[in-house]
This record gives C-alpha cells, sequence and structure tokens, in this order.
C-alpha cells in the first residue's frame, strides 16, 4: 500500500507542476507533449530514486533533494515558451512555494494532530506528510492562478472558489487525520485508499472546472462574433442603402438633364431657368457633401455627420484621397470607419454641448501610406471604450486593430481631455505605390497606447 502512496503522490505531482507551469509560463510546446510526459515521469522517477535511496546512503539530504528538484523543475520548463530569465524566477517561485507548503502543512498537523508526527514506519510518515505538502502546494498554486485570473477578469468567481475549495477540503482532511490509525494494517489500507480518493477528486474537479471555463469562454466569444457580424452587417447595409441612394441620384440627374435639353431645344428659357433653380433646391437635399469617388468613405463621413448634426456635435472632414491608391477592401474599411466614427459619436454626445465636435482627417500620402486621423470630445469622466453599441468596453478599438493586422496597419490612441487616434497602413500594391521600392513594406505592430 505505501508504494500506491507514493505513486498517487508522484502523479499528483506531476499533475500539480504541470498546472503550475501553464499557470505562470503560458503558451506549451503541443507538438512535443509526447516528450514533456516522458521527462515528466523521468522526473518523478529520479525524485523518487533520491528519496528512497540516495538521500539517505549519501548523507546529503535536503541539499540534494533540493538541488534535484532545481534542475528538474527548470528542465521542464524548457517545452514551454518564455524567456530564460523568466524560467529561473517562476523556477526558484516553485521552490519557494514547496518550502512554504511543507512548513504550512507541518505546522497545522503540530496544532491539529500531532499523533500524526508518532508514526513508527518512517516511510509511511513521510509518505502521509510528502501528500500533505503536496495538497498545500496545489492550493498555493491554485491560489496563485486566482489573483491572476481574478486580475485579468478572465474567469467569474465561482470558478475560483470551486477550484480552491477541494484543496483546502484535502488539506484539512490530511491534518485532522489520527494517527493511530496507521498502527492497525486494516485501518492503514482504508486511509490510504482514502489518500488516493482524494488525489483524484482534486485532479478531476480541476480538470472539470478547467473544461467549464473554457466552455464558457468561448461561448461568450461567440456571442460577441455574433454581436460583431451583426453590426458589421447593419454598417454594410447602411453602405449598400447609399449605394442606391446614389444609384437614385443618378437617375435623378439624368431625368433633370433630359428636361433641360428638351427646354433649350424648344427655346422656352424663362421656364428652363426656374426648373433649374427648383432643381437645385431639390438636388442639395439629396447631394453628397463629400465626394472623393470611394463609396465606402462618402457614405459613412455623410452619414456621421449628419448624425453628428442632429446631436449638435461639430463634424469636421478633411479627405485628401486618392481612390485608387485606398489599400483596404470595402469591408475591411466598413469596419475601421464603422466602428471609428459610433465610438466618437458616442463618446462626443456624452460631453457637455458647447464642447462636443468631432475631426476626422483620411488622405493618401506620397510616401505611400493611408492615414486616418480622429479626434472629438469626451466626457472627463468616461473614456471612448464604453460605449453603447455592442462593441462596448473597447470589443469595437480591438477589431480595427485586428483588421488592420491583415494590412499591416498601426494603430495609436490617447485619452487624454480629449480622444485623439492615428491610424497608418502601408500602400503595398505597385500598382497603388508611387514610389518605387524593391523590398516591401515592414510589417508593423499595434501600438495602443
Amino acid at each position: 500500500m505505501q508504494i500506491l502512496l507514493d505513486i498517487t503522490s508522484a502523479i499528483m505531482d506531476a499533475f500539480l507542476l504541470t498546472v503550475y507551469f501553464i499557470s505562470v509560463l503560458g503558451s506549451f510546446h503541443a507538438k512535443h507533449k509526447f516528450f514533456y510526459i516522458l521527462s515528466l515521469s523521468g522526473v518523478e522517477l529520479l525524485l523518487y530514486i533520491n528519496q528512497v535511496f540516495l538521500a539517505e546512503s549519501l548523507g546529503t539530504g535536503k541539499e540534494l533533494t533540493v538541488l534535484l528538484s532545481v534542475l528538474t523543475t527548470f528542465l521542464l520548463s524548457l517545452f514551454f515558451e518564455c524567456r530564460l530569465y523568466t524560467r529561473i524566477l517562476y523556477t526558484v517561485l516553485f521552490q519557494l512555494l514547496s518550502a512554504f507548503s511543507d512548513t504550512l502543512f507541518t505546522w497545522l498537523v503540530t496544532h491539529i494532530q500531532p499523533e500524526l508526527l508518532t508514526i513508527d514506519d518512517g516511510q509511511m510518515l513521510y509518505a502521509v506528510m510528502g501528500f500533505g505538502t503536496t495538497a498545500t502546494l496545489f492550493f498555493l498554486i491554485l491560489l496563485l492562478k486566482t489573483i491572476k485570473s481574478i486580475s485579468s477578469h478572465k474567469y467569474p468567481i465561482r470558478f475560483h472558489f470551486i477550484l480552491l475549495i477541494t484543496p483546502i477540503i484535502t488539506v484539512l482532511a490530511l491534518a485532522f487525520m489520527d494517527g493511530r490509525v496507521f498502527y492497525s494494517s486494516g485501518n492503514a489500507s482504508f486511509y490510504i485508499f482514502f489518500i488516493m480518493t482524494l488525489t483524484l477528486i482534486n485532479v478531476i474537479n480541476y480538470i472539470e472546472i478547467e473544461w467549464s471555463s473554457h466552455y464558457l469562454t468561448d461561448r461568450d466569444r461567440l456571442i460577441q462574433m455574433e454581436q460583431q457580424i451583426n453590426y458589421q452587417k447593419e454598417k454594410y447595409d447602411q453602405l449598400s442603402n447609399s449605394y442606391k441612394q446614389s444609384r437614385s441620384f443618378l437617375h435623378d440627374i439624368r431625368k433633370h438633364f433630359f428636361t433641360m435639353q428638351e427646354y433649350i431645344h424648344e427655346e422656352r428659357v424663362s421656364e428652363l431657368s426656374e426648373y433649374i433653380e427648383h432643381s437645385f433646391g431639390e438636388l442639395e437635399h439629396i447631394y453628397a457633401k463629400y465626394n472623393t469617388g470611394n463609396l465606402v468613405i462618402d457614405s459613412f463621413i455623410t452619414n456621421y455627420a449628419a448624425m453628428a448634426a442632429q446631436r449638435n456635435i461639430r463634424f469636421d472632414a478633411v479627405l485628401r484621397i486618392d481612390k485608387n491608391r485606398i489599400p483596404m477592401k470595402d469591408y475591411d474599411l466598413c469596419v475601421v470607419l464603422g466602428n471609428l466614427l459610433d465610438n466618437a459619436i458616442t463618446a462626443s454626445t456624452l460631453a457637455p454641448t458647447a464642447d462636443r465636435y468631432i475631426q476626422i482627417t483620411i488622405e493618401t500620402t506620397k510616401n505611400d501610406l493611408f492615414m486616418i486621423r480622429q479626434e472629438n470630445s469626451m466626457d472627463s469622466h468616461e473614456t471612448p471604450l464604453h460605449s453603447e453599441n455592442p462593441l462596448d468596453h473597447g470589443f469595437g478599438l480591438k477589431n480595427i486593430e485586428r483588421t488592420l493586422e491583415h494590412y499591416h496597419g498601426i494603430m495609436d490612441y490617447s485619452t487624454e481631455e480629449v480622444f485623439r487616434l492615428f491610424i497608418r497602413v502601408p500602400i503595398t500594391d505597385p500598382k497603388q505605390r508611387i514610389t518605387e521600392c524593391n523590398t516591401p513594406p515592414q510589417n508593423l505592430r499595434t501600438r495602443i497606447k
């Protein structure tokens, strides 16, 4: 039975070490999974041999155990993606947590059930105390994981509570265990089985909670994606309506020209003058104020200028665009402009009426850049990341960032007093470029301030 207890303790050690690395180091080299499991098994075997044979025979005891633990922990950290100083830092931290868990569990046993320390069988005592220390270390690792997760708002609080409650119960159950039961072989077998069951419960509980949390995370991401799709569909429908209005406008223009041609042909000059004056009055209501030749930019700027006017927001747009040199597809341009102007309208609406304004500049430059500059007013107690649209809490800006990555674009913004944003997208198509360059433009990473 003692061997089973040692095997259970080794499994628990390997499990919590893996949980620790995933919690603090992050990405795991999945393609090396087999070698990681093999190395993990070898490490546990080496530590077991040291515990049973080498430590006592060589007389080095704790020193050799600590040295092997540090080296093997660092070796296993090589299977995770991180920098060297990060590996060293968390290897040392793991040893400190192990030492603290040993001290903490020993203190609990000493003050709660000191009879446990009177077990005559040294190996059995070592195994029981070792498993108690492991359970305590598992709690500390989950506590570290919880602190890290709470700060990033990754999972709901209830998941952290459920994760922590199982190792707490395990540690208390072991600390209250009556040491006298181990003097009876029958009772000893039962309690060893009890310890193995606790181990299984801890492992299964952790895996189940992790799967559930990942499921909820994926579900929330799916909901956000559905919201985003619906939002983009709305914007694309808006663009489509603008296109239909433009076609209707051209149709009306054609009819006006035909009528004026008839007036000229019949030499009805006075009636022609009245008709032209009346037609201009009608056309001013449907004619777009901004005409760059790019349907997306013209329709979005025109529509949002009208929305701004309805909300008493001063709207200024400067458009210096060569429509043939815009490096983004119409759909992606809808994503960028839709999110930018939605956030600008929402943030400016929260500002005092007298201070509301939106300024946007869109241009294609001689040095082969497509640039968007935007500045808008905002409430000093709010940020443009908190909007009323489906893309609230910065999701819209993240979507812009994700869209720009496809074009090697870069985005900077600041929220000091007013909201300012600057987007630069390199023009990479040789047919659109002005400057000749034999090397492709630099792949810029998005920088968020």
